[in-house]
């Protein structure tokens, strides 16, 4: 009992900052002891899991069933019990970084607007207090200033105190950092601007040079991509024709469905982690496929699939002598290539509407300032620029939008927060700035702030469109490669060893009869083969696709485009590379 006495006073001391910051709903203590529990059973389970293998393969006890699954199923539920337990007890410091991720996302921005605070003349401890108001542009810091200030009233500390507390607690260089030059500043009594407007200008040229160093790391991920997509598949495909079991089918239908999926989501996760991070999120274009689209493409598959024969006939009459090798990939990338053109136009519009608002912020904050250095107040400048500039359709549809909302009436902060919806994160984030300057007294120099500020943000998107640009061809020209490549396996490889292999077999069992240890794969298996293999094709190509959107642009959503794409030049490569072969 001391022991684990002990064990828990460790667990507790390593965990409470973590516990702290993920806000897990858990004292230190509490999850000491559940952390206690969870290791003292999976002691137990790997003890009762040793002795069953033990005795299994003394032949102890016996079970209905062959040694090789039960031995697999003893060592998947081992591995699961193991994953479920690492994962619960990692769950505060996996939430903390998740928290602190966040936060960096955000700090160019939050350092942004603490800069424009002070060009105000309002204190680091107010400026924070007001960006922890804005939940919906900082989730992060918003969180963050929450619990700032359940320090100051738990431990009854003043503004600077308390924020220094937190900054002491939180293991992120950055953000703590950003946090102690606040009270820092504000106590020492010095240049507040200068020491924010340094801090901003250090956060975006940091968030600049991860953009231009994003090439660089995704030539890792195109190497990667080759070696998964092109020389595995091969050299597998190769080892299955072979050295062929009785169930080669089953191990190739393993690794096109289960294997092929889990490289796919390991190559989000890589990309995802290199990628600086937007608050911007996609995730309506999923739920808009998965509602609408998805059983669109599923009821697609099972049409095509039920009529391949007849449309083979009709349309297709040169693949008729080996159907069943191309029904399953052709119906599969057909229909979901055409499941994904709704959304894929519905996401491109969008997309294309919102970084044309935001392009268009450095002008507009340009000529705002300038209206208001001739004595006019951001209202009247607004109404003036409605009437007398043009920045591009988009944008001018948006100023009018917030024109209309002023001459009715409304506020200006209202007339702005009327188009948030309508408009990207990055736009409501110099809209904000906007109304916070406006309310701070609308002075000319704040709103010069706000313009460097709006320039400094989009010069880092530009960069990172530049960065990027070529990965768009890199992933076409990589799917139409392996496609191919994949194509010659089954013509030049897989085909000749198949029609060869009874030769083969014979020939090593008469005169010179010998145990090789080889099975080539037959003809009679070939065919399924074949179809898993080009179904695993039709998967690379949707991956493939979906890869390039998120290399190139940062979102999953802009894959949708490609991967139609990547899939009818899938479809057409394995119609006309392999049309009319006989197995």
């Amino acid at each position: 009992m001391e022991k684990m006495s002990f064990l828990e006073r460790k667990l507790e001391k390593a965990f409470e900052k973590y516990i702290y910051i993920s806000q897990i709903g858990l004292s230190p203590k509490e999850f000491a002891k559940k952390v206690s529990e969870i290791v003292l059973a999976d002691i137990v389970a790997a003890a009762v899991f040793i002795f069953l293998l033990v005795a299994l393969r003394l032949k102890i006890i016996s079970v209905p069933a062959p040694p090789e699954l039960v031995f697999s199923v003893i060592t998947y539920a081992a591995f699961i019990i193991a994953l479920v337990s690492v994962l619960t007890i990692m769950d505060p410091v996996l939430k903390t970084y998740e928290h602190l991720s966040m936060c960096k996302e955000e700090l160019p921005y939050v350092s942004a607007l603490l800069t424009v605070y002070a060009a105000a003349g309002v204190p680091p401890h107010k400026a924070l207090e007001r960006i922890g108001e804005k939940k919906e542009l900082f989730p992060g810091f918003s969180r963050l200033v929450r619990r700032i200030k359940k320090i100051k009233k738990l431990y009854i500390l003043d503004d600077l105190e308390a924020i220094e507390s937190e900054a002491r607690i939180i293991p992120s260089l950055e953000v703590s950092d950003i946090l102690f030059s606040a009270a820092g500043a504000e106590r020492g009594g010095g240049d507040i601007y200068a020491v924010f407007r340094d801090k901003m200008k250090s956060a975006f040229s940091f968030l600049r040079e991860s953009y231009k160093a994003l090439a660089d790391k995704m030539k890792f991920v195109a190497d990667l991509i080759l070696t998964l997509y092109g020389v595995l598949p091969l050299t597998l495909y190769i080892m299955l024709a072979m050295f062929a079991r009785g169930d080669v089918v089953a191990q190739a239908n393993m690794y096109t469905y289960v294997v092929n999926p889990l490289i796919f989501i390991a190559m989000v996760l890589i990309v995802d982690g290199m990628y600086p991070k937007s608050p911007d999120k996609y995730t309506k274009y999923y739920k808009y496929y998965a509602k609408f689209f998805l059983p669109l493409a599923i009821g697609l598959f099972v049409v095509l699939y039920m009529f391949f024969g007849v449309i083979a006939e009709r349309y297709l009459y040169w693949i008729k002598t080996s159907m069943t090798m191309y029904q399953i990939p052709i119906c599969l990338g057909i229909a979901v290539a055409a499941s994904f053109i709704p959304v894929a136009v519905k996401f491109t519009l969008e997309y294309r509407r919102l970084s044309a608002i935001d392009f268009a912020l450095p002008s507009f904050c340009r000529d705002l300032t300038e209206e208001i250095k001739k004595g006019y107040t951001p209202s009247q400048s607004i109404e003036t620029l409605a009437k007398e500039r043009s920045y591009n359709k988009h944008f001018d549809k948006i100023l009018t939008d917030i024109s209309r909302g002023l001459k009715g009436g409304l506020t200006f902060r209202e007339a702005l927060e009327r188009v948030f919806s309508k408009v990207s994160w990055r736009t409501r984030l110099v809209f904000d700035l906007i109304i916070e300057a406006d309310e701070l007294g609308s002075r000319p120099e704040i709103f010069e702030e706000i313009t460097n500020v709006t320039r400094e943000i989009m010069d880092s998107i530009k960069v990172a469109r530049e960065s990027t640009r070529s990965l768009k061809f890199f992933g076409l020209i990589t799917a139409g490669l392996i496609v191919a490549v994949i194509c010659i396996l089954v013509l030049q490889v897989l085909i000749p060893i198949a029609k060869t292999s009874s030769m083969i077999t014979f020939e090593s069992s008469g005169f010179y009869s010998f145990n090789v240890g080889v099975r080539f794969i037959t003809e009679k298996e070939l065919p399924g083969l074949v179809s898993t293999l080009l179904t695993g094709t039709i998967i690379n190509a949707l991956t493939l696709g979906l890869l390039t959107g998120k290399m190139s642009e940062g979102t999953l959503a802009s894959g949708f485009r490609y991967s139609i794409i990547t899939l009818v030049i899938s479809v057409i490569a394995i119609l006309y590379l392999l049309g009319g072969i006989k197995i």
